[in-house]
């Protein structure tokens, strides 16, 4: 593949599955701020259920589909990367599961949005990587 067509499929990889998918994350922060408008909520307030997890699987998920399709070229990074979203998904999961069903406890919320950024940013990292590791798979 040329390199303009990873360029391309890259960028609809952010705009189209990454940024449309933070769009219910914002409306839900939107309507938070409509509901406080004396002051400006916490982030965390749209984050404390892991809604940032789920993301974060879905993303692995999608790049584990990506990686594990095509040809045999560049075996070792995709095994590799492979393992990565592999380990993403189940983390998120995991995480997930703590986050639903601790979030009505005094504060644990804002904790739980807090550790779902990191996760978040390496599964966006983490499944960009197979998506271009998939196109590559012909150079």
């Amino acid at each position: 593949m040329e390199r303009k067509t990873v360029g391309a499929k890259l960028t609809r990889w952010a705009i189209f599955t990454i940024l449309f998918s933070l769009v219910p994350i914002v409306a839900s922060y939107l309507a938070a701020i409509a509901k406080s408008p004396a002051a400006l909520p916490p982030l965390s307030v749209a984050l404390e259920h892991g809604e940032l997890y789920l993301l974060s699987s879905s993303f692995a998920a999608v790049g584990l589909g990506e990686v594990i399709i095509g040809s045999r070229k560049w075996e070792i990074p995709r095994l590799i990367m492979s393992g990565f979203s592999a380990i993403e998904i189940g983390l998120s999961a995991l995480l997930f599961s703590f986050a639903n069903n601790s979030a009505s406890s005094a504060g644990t919320g804002a904790y739980w949005a807090f550790v779902s950024y990191p996760i978040f940013i390496s599964s966006c990292i983490i499944a960009t990587t197979c998506v271009a590791l998939s196109e590559l798979q012909d150079v």
